[in-house]
């Protein structure tokens, strides 16, 4: 899902898709904990560069209890993707600058397809917890995108994107929970590099 503008409820379930100042912004709320996420940055012509923070994301939990994030899962796709060259891929906290938890650099290499996937589920400070009522936002970062594929006189695309339920798990206390099936794909990070 991506673009435009729809709302589903489903008992204690809402997605919310809208743009603002251009940019998408994507909000999706499942029993106890609410995602936004949205590219940072430029989405054309965007410059190759070291730290490339690439896109945020809001994890909310409700007002009922703490979640836990349990496991990240993006998966990178497009142009801009390098065929059998390593990048690394880093989630950030912001208001530190640190990793996120300490969750370690993951690397990501494609294939001819131009898509690879990157997991986050070790963290080494334990997964994280969103305490009940409060919003974290963490950055997701290329470490080099001067790595990614430079092709001549021509845009380079990028999406960055959950593509199954099981590519976001979380906690609520109880049960382990996935992205509802309407959610995916989920495209909450799209640019195109110079």
């Amino acid at each position: 899902m991506v673009g435009g503008e729809a709302r589903l409820k489903d008992g204690d379930e809402v997605i919310w898709l809208a743009a603002v100042d251009g940019q998408p912004i994507e909000i999706v709320a499942t029993g106890g904990l609410t995602l936004t996420a949205s590219t940072l940055g430029a989405t054309t012509q965007r410059i190759r560069r070291v730290n490339d923070n690439i896109a945020s994301i809001d994890f909310t939990a409700s007002v009922s209890g703490e979640v836990t994030i349990k496991s990240l899962k993006f998966t990178f796709e497009g142009l801009a993707v390098p065929v059998n060259k390593l990048f690394s891929v880093v989630l950030i906290d912001p208001i530190t600058g640190a990793n996120w938890n300490g969750s370690p650099v993951a690397g990501c290499q494609a294939g001819s397809a131009r898509t690879c996937v990157v997991v986050f589920n070790h963290f080494n400070q334990g997964s994280p917890v969103i305490i009940r009522g409060t919003t974290k936002s963490i950055y997701l970062r290329v470490v080099d995108s001067r790595l990614f594929y430079d092709g001549l006189n021509t845009s380079d695309s990028l999406l960055v994107q959950f593509k199954s339920v099981s590519d976001l798990i979380w906690n609520d206390g109880a049960t382990d929970r996935n992205l509802d099936p309407r959610l995916v794909p989920w495209q909450f990070a799209a640019m195109s590099y110079e």
